[in-house]
Parts: C-alpha cells; structure tokens; sequence
C-alpha cells in the first residue's frame, strides 16, 4: 500500500520535470538559433562592407578617358602636361553631354564650349583646378580655341588609345585613396585582336591617387604601381592607338548611356515587383444545384 502512494507521490514531480527538461530544450535550442543568425547576419555584414565592387566600377567609369589617353606619370595636377588635362576633359565632355545640342561649323566638326569642358573637368580634377584654355595638338589631332565664342573646334577624326580600365584594389590613406588601375589592350601578347575584355589580362597597372575634398574624391596624381602584369601573358605591352572617327566614339558613348539607364530602369521595376506584395485571387463559388 505504501508503494502505491509512493508511485502516486513521484507521478506529479516526474511529469514536472519531464515539463522542465522540455522547456530547457526548447530555451537551449532558441539560444542556440539566435547565436547562429547572429553569426550568419555579422558574416554577411563583413562580406558586405568588404564588397568593393560597386566602387571599383564608379572608379572604372571616372577614369576611362585618363586610361584611354594613357599619360605619363605626374605627382600633381600642375606638374601633369595641361594639354593632357585639356583632352581629358574635352573627352569626358564628347562622352558624357548629349552632343546632338551643339553646334557643328561648316565640315561638320563639333564645336564645344568651354562652359561644358570646366563642368566635366571639375567632376574628375576637383573644383579647385582651373584649365588654362588654349589650341593644342596631340596626335595628329589639333583642338582649336576660339577665344572669341569660348568653343573649342573639334577634329573629326583622329588617332586616340584603346586601353579600357580594370580596378583592381582600392587602399584608403589618410585622407587619399590609392586606386590601382590595370590597362586592358583590345590585343592579346601575339598582337591579334581580342573580341571580350575579360580574355585579357592587363598589360601594365598604375596607381591613380584621389585626394578628398568637401566629402568627394579627386584625381590628383598618377604612380607607377608596384603591381606588375603577368610575364609573357594578357594583353600587348604597346599603346593600341587606333585612328578612329570622333563621331563614331561619341555615338557609341551615347549608346552606352541609354543601355545603362535603361538597365537602371529595368533593375528598379524588377525590385519593385519583387517588393510588392502579392494578393492572393478569390477562390470561384460553385452555384448550388
């Protein structure tokens, strides 16, 4: 008899600890899912703010015409050729303005104001470089200045390089950031011609050294980097200057732009209806008999 109000005794204290152990499962098990989402978000937060890539490629873009012209090394804006800057400039400008706008003289050269060349090179140079405008000739090419109309006569053809840039690391110093750029020739090692960009290698690299001012980012000097290409591999180690049609490079340029705005419209809907939430269809009623 005293056996059975034993067991009668425990039946309750067991069942309470049978509730306990399961309620310290399922807290342990809640912890340790919260230690891995914990993880998982501050692995995905790193990855994120080492992800570079979005920044490489606004690099990329604000150097392709320095890349294109391929200079000489400078320690400064005013140690650097000034016709160079001048070209620069007046390329980004051919680039990046609808140039349907402007007018054309006689032959059908495009005239190109001043107004617009110091906008396009404040974007790259910093607001505080002013260009000291002037006739100059590069290549064959000559670039006349009207002091007059403040336009500059631009040629129509002309010979200009065909190197395209690769960012391949970005290093912040102090107030300056390093940015390593790889020229990538439209022509292998053999000198044959090379239909996609990501089949060559560069042929040489250079430290492009941005200085920050008022929040932004500058070009203010061109290094030889200490990044060297691959031996006996990539791209041709000679200037690919091709003659080319000025008319033709603007109009590709604005092809370009109209592909990217309109990539940037397509990206936006996409996001857009992936965001929106779906409404769920009514089910149909089935009349009564």
């Amino acid at each position: 008899m005293a056996n059975i109000n034993n067991t009668k005794e425990m039946e309750p204290k067991n069942g309470r600890r049978r509730r306990r152990q399961i309620i310290g499962a399922i807290l342990t098990l809640l912890v340790v899912i919260g230690v891995i989402s914990v993880i998982v978000s501050g692995v995905h937060a790193v990855q994120w703010l080492l992800d570079d890539t979005e920044e490489k490629l606004e690099f990329e873009d604000r150097v392709a015409t320095v890349v294109m012209l391929d200079p000489l090394p400078f320690e400064s804006l005013e140690a650097a050729n000034q016709d160079f800057l001048l070209q620069v400039s007046i390329w980004m400008t051919l680039t990046n303005e609808n140039v349907d706008l402007y007018e054309r003289d006689d032959v059908g050269a495009l005239l190109l104001p001043v107004i617009d060349i110091d906008r396009n090179a404040a974007k790259l140079f910093g607001p505080n470089y002013k260009l000291t405008h002037q006739t100059f000739e590069d290549q064959g090419m000559t670039f006349m200045y009207d002091e007059e109309s403040k336009r500059y006569t631009i040629p129509i053809t002309g010979q200009v390089g065909n190197y395209t840039p690769q960012v391949v690391s970005i290093k912040n110093e102090s107030n300056t950031k390093r940015v390593t750029v790889g020229y990538v020739s439209p022509y292998g090692a053999s000198g044959e011609f090379v239909t996609t960009r990501t089949s060559n290698k560069p042929a040489k690299y250079m430290d492009y050294i941005f200085t920050k001012i008022n929040k932004e980012y500058y070009l203010c000097a061109i290094q030889d980097s200490e990044t060297k290409p691959e031996i006996h591999t990539g791209s041709s180690s000679q200037p690919p200057v091709v003659e080319q049609d000025v008319n033709q490079i603007v109009e590709e340029a604005a092809d370009n732009r109209e592909a990217q705005a309109q990539a940037e419209v397509d990206a936006a809907q996409s996001q857009a209806a992936l965001e929106q939430p779906t409404e769920e269809t009514p089910a149909e009623e089935t009349p009564a008999a």
